[in-house]
């Protein structure tokens, strides 16, 4: 019993040591990858939907600015801003070489509805936009909006 006990626990460390140097193997891996993105912050406005980043891996390149934009009860969308002020639409081309980080510029709304029927407005948009994310349907939708 106490062979195997013996020939148990070498077995165990064996396992352990050889799961610690292909963990150490798997973590070299990961830091050669490198990540460029174009994070899309919240603003000054508190808003109902947030975008999605855009994110190139690997090599510094050139992104596009999504098309999907933030959503916000009292206000409307006008255009991104990096920390330089620098303005941007959506479907311009930003170059990134490290995480670029752009804010929304908004305008208050003048539709003339009160902020109860902006509210709803707002959450049916945001509903569809997440189950657009969910399903696949916001690129599909991006494609069909383009103009020619």
């Amino acid at each position: 019993m106490k062979k195997f006990l013996a020939l148990l626990l070498a077995v165990l460390s064996i396992v352990s040591l050889m799961s610690l140097a292909f963990f150490g193997v798997a973590a070299e891996k990961e830091e050669d990858v490198h990540i460029y993105a174009v994070v899309y912050a919240k603003g000054g406005v508190p808003v109902m939907y947030e975008p999605t980043p855009s994110f190139r891996y690997d090599t510094p390149g050139w992104v596009t600015v999504s098309a999907d934009t933030p959503l916000a009860i009292d206000y409307e969308f006008v255009c991104w801003q990096d920390k330089d002020g620098k303005r941007y639409d959506p479907g311009d081309k930003i170059y990134v070489n490290t995480e670029v980080k752009l804010t929304p510029v908004m305008a208050p709304k003048t539709d003339g509805d009160d902020h109860t029927v902006r509210t709803i407005k707002t959450a049916f948009q945001a509903l569809i936009r997440v189950l657009g994310k969910a399903f696949g349907f916001f690129k599909t939708l991006e494609d069909f909006n383009a103009e020619p």
